[in-house]
């Protein structure tokens, strides 16, 4: 009688041990899935971080202009497509201006098809900086753009007239990262030295802005 319940009992557990070793392999499979998904969002969440510790070691500081800069540490996308859209361009994409030599004139490539530059303008002083900025003397037509984090880019009004100098006004500690769009007068040779002017200049260039 006690060895027929001994075996009953065997049985019994045998059986629980199968559903929990069932429960148990459904628990492991979505603890994997968990940590799979908490990588990935580190990844993500590090590649994030890096690219924006790029961006922040490339800031301008405007506060520290007092004539003109040219500006060289910022990035440049050339759409050879046509069809970049300011808010999806991917951060692998851009590319360091001074990756290329534009100081005698740009590619002739370059001419017919939208040219983005990305910068990160930073006013470290004390009040209020008002700056300029423009990017070549033959510039068919220009747009710029704010980019904020989590939203779609901003598109920033023309305030550059006729002679192509566009201000921004930047509060004490504030940052900003900003797109230009160029298209570029179509002729054989064309050059872009972007620049940011702590004055505008009465007698400047004219850049016709479209």
């Amino acid at each position: 009688m006690l060895l027929i319940f001994r075996c009953h009992a065997a049985i019994i557990l045998t059986k629980d041990d199968s559903k929990n070793r069932g429960k148990c392999v459904s628990l492991k499979n979505s603890t994997t899935l968990i940590r799979s998904s908490t990588l990935v969002f580190f990844v993500f969440l590090f590649c994030w971080s890096s690219a924006q510790s790029a961006i922040d070691s490339n800031a301008i500081d405007i506060a520290e202009i007092r004539e003109a800069q040219p500006v060289t540490n910022c990035w440049i996308y050339v759409d050879s497509a046509g069809t970049a859209n300011t808010g999806t361009i991917p951060a692998d994409a851009w590319q360091p201006l001074s990756n290329y030599n534009t100081d005698k004139y740009i590619p002739g490539s370059w001419i017919t098809k939208p040219v983005y530059l990305k910068l990160v303008l930073e006013n470290r002083g004390d009040s209020l900086k008002k700056i300029y900025f423009i990017a070549s003397n033959n510039i068919r037509s220009i747009h710029f753009y704010k980019l904020l984090p989590g939203s779609k880019p901003l598109q920033i009004t023309d305030q550059s007239g006729g002679d192509g100098y566009q201000p921004f006004e930047l509060k004490e500690g504030e940052k900003q990262v900003l797109v230009a769009k160029l298209s570029f007068t179509r002729r054989n040779f064309n050059y872009l030295f972007p620049q940011l002017i702590s004055r505008k200049k009465i007698s400047s260039p004219t850049i016709p802005i479209s």
